[in-house]
């Protein structure tokens, strides 16, 4: 199968084109930072496409830089790729080039789409002199978001892929005698076996004197042939290699630019409009409170919107998955034990399930409407001066906003960090950031106990998650891991008006993504709590099940954070949580359902009570019949009610569920991107905060004397999280190199 790679700047429209020509729906976002890591698609059954990370350069000089750019470099050299798509962005054309003369020098068949043309303004690129400038297999000037073009660039594709031949190219930069000679020299040195190899010698050559740690090649044997090189140019020009290379590139494309181009001017330097909203939203202090009223609006929209549609779908599953499997299994007769696992498992689980989908797929298109319009960069931007306290570069704002949607891309996007420390850092802030599996917990929670303004209440979680991460970073940055700032480089792209069935369809498969990664956690989880719930024991003098036994031994650590020892499958739901965060509610709603025997009677004519049900589900969703009659909770909002009686213990709880320990996903990704070392840290460092927390709010709205022990147990557990994490760092920075961290 021969294999394509596309490459091209952050941003670029790169992604964008994999997805539409392999249908798939990798994230897309108008700023920097959205693919770091490598995805592979089929384009046919003879053709693989693979979507590198956006990087401007792939030469990076230690492993110290952004990982994205070493996946991308890595790759390239060590792997088979038969052929290469260069995405130009037309509106940022020296910067783009500068990658596009590197890819040039692997002399592989490089196809360059001059993308984003549709953002020039009283300019014309010179397909034609560009094309003689740098001898590529093709180029082709289109827009990766415009249908017809992208038919263009497959027929294109289709087409140039009946030749496979290396491309031979004649170098296109003018390098110095001096640097040629180096260049030929390390060539010469090199033992590679051609057939193993696809980039040619003289590419790995110039990467290799740029200072690029390129894997599987090692360069010991080549110490004495740079060292000697790099001396010598350093008399001559008082210049390091990497930059003379570097400088040799510029001087090509700017000799090149008057060719192919008069005046580059974008939208974005011409519209008033992107500058007086720019005024505002990038302000130094307008910016912050901007971006806190747009979250909130985030919040409530996602709210109010989703909170007329929830109970449809969650009626919908109490009627066909409750009482309609009841009604089948009434009739056949069927063991006890199918009842509990079919009824109290899988149907009250999956009808939980139903209940996330309105909030879920409300908060994936607002966050897509966001990163659509342009506006996240500009969030990373007003927030660089806060990072900038915590001795963090602004970029590193970025994974948090990701950690709204999901923590584990979020753990992901720390590789565009320049330095491990900014990622170890960033990564241990990220888990505090309210998920959307989190908001679906809370949003049942807040409309069930708090139905005049659910909003505040998430929005206050919201807050208290943001500064949680910041207390966090500021201990990190201070007291562990001290490091120097790293400055802020980010392009602001031109605002965009986003496109409603790209932000639909990207969110729509985000939910059922969504919903098939719980549903895995639903089986597992309602198998296990039906044979628990099934299996009875004598028990300090009553029969009880043993899930029952296993809550009501495990309740007593949580009733410092407001859980009664009654309340048990609020205990059990916890540390369900720490699998995944959405079992939380599910949990919550199997047990309650489980142990209070909700389901007692059957209706004598199913269809009927179904049609009823269901029309009464979409009357709710008419504004001014819903005023006038009381919305019928759901069975699981009523068991809340019945179990925690307390507001206080409530908040309490909730608190308690957005800062303690992240779900197994994040801690696995989390250590495969770090160690496992900082992965413990992150889980004992949150699960202390969080006990602190909930404990100090019980405290102070109950006045309870018996939170003092738990609240003295928790600090001292932070204490001692902060000096284990002081040693680790201690032991990986190499003082050598400054804050830099092994990776074992």
């Amino acid at each position: 199968m021969k294999k394509i790679a596309l490459l091209g700047n952050p941003n670029c429209g790169k992604t964008t084109l994999f997805n539409a020509l392999t249908k798939k729906r990798n994230k897309v976002a108008n700023w920097a930072g959205v693919t770091v890591e490598v995805a592979t698609a089929a384009y046919s059954k003879n053709l693989e496409i693979i979507d590198l990370p956006g990087c401007y350069s792939i030469c990076h000089a230690d492993t110290s830089g952004a990982i994205d750019e070493m996946i991308a470099a890595n790759y390239l050299f060590n792997n088979k790729v038969d052929f290469i798509v260069n995405i130009i962005d037309s509106s940022n054309l020296v910067r783009s080039l500068y990658l596009t003369t590197q890819l040039l020098e692997l002399e592989l068949p490089t196809i360059i789409i001059v993308n984003k043309v549709d953002l020039l303004k009283n300019t014309t690129i010179n397909i034609e002199s560009l094309a003689k400038s740098l001898k590529p297999y093709a180029i082709i000037s289109a827009c990766t978001n415009d249908p017809k073009d992208i038919i263009n660039i497959k027929h294109m594709l289709e087409n140039k892929m009946l030749n496979t031949q290396k491309q031979k190219l004649k170098p296109i930069l003018c390098f110095s005698d001096e640097i040629k000679n180096c260049i030929e020299k390390v060539q010469q040195s090199l033992a590679l076996d051609e057939a193993e190899i696809t980039a040619s010698k003289q590419a790995i050559a110039i990467n290799i004197l740029s200072g690029n740690k390129i894997k599987n090649i090692k360069t010991e044997s080549l110490y004495n042939t740079l060292d000697a090189c790099r001396k010598k140019l350093q008399i001559e020009s008082q210049e390091d290699m990497d930059i003379v290379i570097a400088q040799a590139r510029y001087d090509f494309i700017k000799s090149i630019m008057p060719k192919i181009e008069i005046k580059q001017k974008t939208e974005k330097e011409n519209d008033p409009v992107t500058k007086r909203l720019d005024d505002i939203l990038t302000h130094k202090y307008l910016g912050i409170i901007s971006l806190m009223c747009i979250m909130y609006f985030l919040f409530f929209f996602a709210l109010s919107t989703a909170s007329s549609v929830q109970q449809l779908f969650s009626n919908i599953g109490e009627v066909f998955l409750i009482t309609g499997t009841a009604t089948i299994l009434n009739k056949l007769n069927s063991p006890d034990i199918f009842n509990i696992f079919l009824i109290h498992g899988l149907g009250q689980g999956i009808t939980t399930l139903l209940s996330f989908i309105p909030i879920v797929f409300t908060m994936f298109y607002s966050i897509n409407f966001l990163e659509e319009t342009g506006y996240m960069p500009r969030a990373a931007f007003v927030t660089d001066r806060l990072m900038r306290i915590l001795h963090l570069p602004g970029k590193a704002f970025i994974p948090l906003l990701i950690g709204f949607s999901c923590n584990v891309p979020a753990i992901i996007a720390t590789r565009t960090l320049e330095t491990k420390r900014d990622r170890i850092i960033a990564g241990i802030m990220t888990p505090f950031m309210l998920c959307n599996a989190r908001l679906a917990v809370f949003a049942i929670f807040a409309s069930t106990f708090f139905p005049t303004y659910p909003s505040v209440i998430i929005f206050s979680l919201y807050i208290t998650g943001v500064i949680v991460a910041i207390i966090t970073g500021f201990i990190l940055c201070r007291f562990i891991i001290p490091g120097d700032i790293q400055p802020l480089i980010m392009e602001l792209p031109p605002y965009q008006i986003p496109k409603q069935k790209t932000i639909i369809a990207n969110s729509l498969t985000k939910t059922v993504k969504f919903c098939f990664r719980v549903g895995k956690y639903i089986v597992g989880l309602s198998g296990i709590i039906s044979i628990l719930s099934s299996v009875s024991y004598e028990y300090h003098g009553a029969t009880k099940t043993l899930l029952e036994i296993i809550g009501a031994n495990i309740t007593p650590m949580f009733n410092g954070i407001g859980v009664s020892n009654d309340n048990w499958p609020a205990s059990v739901a916890i540390i369900a949580g720490i699998v995944a965060k959405e079992t939380v509610i599910i949990t919550l709603s199997q047990l309650y359902n489980g142990s209070l025997n909700n389901i007692t009677t059957l209706p004598s004519d199913f269809w009927a009570y179904a049609i009823d049900n269901i029309q009464n589900s979409f009357m709710l969703l008419v504004p001014f019949y819903k005023a006038s009659h009381n919305e019928i909770n759901s069975s699981l909002q009523a068991n809340l009610k019945m179990f925690f009686t307390n507001n206080s213990n409530v908040i309490a709880y909730l608190f308690f569920n957005l800062l303690y320990m992240p779900c197994i996903s994040t801690i696995i990704t989390f250590a495969k991107e770090t160690n496992w070392r900082w992965a413990m840290f992150s889980a004992t460092w949150s699960l202390s905060i969080a006990y602190l927390i909930a404990s100090l709010i019980l405290k102070l709205t109950n006045m309870a004397t018996e939170n003092i022990l738990v609240i003295s147990v928790t600090v001292i557990a932070i204490a001692l999280n902060i000096i284990i994490s002081k040693r680790i760092a201690q032991k990986e920075i190499k003082n050598e190199s400054g804050h830099e961290f092994n990776s074992n």
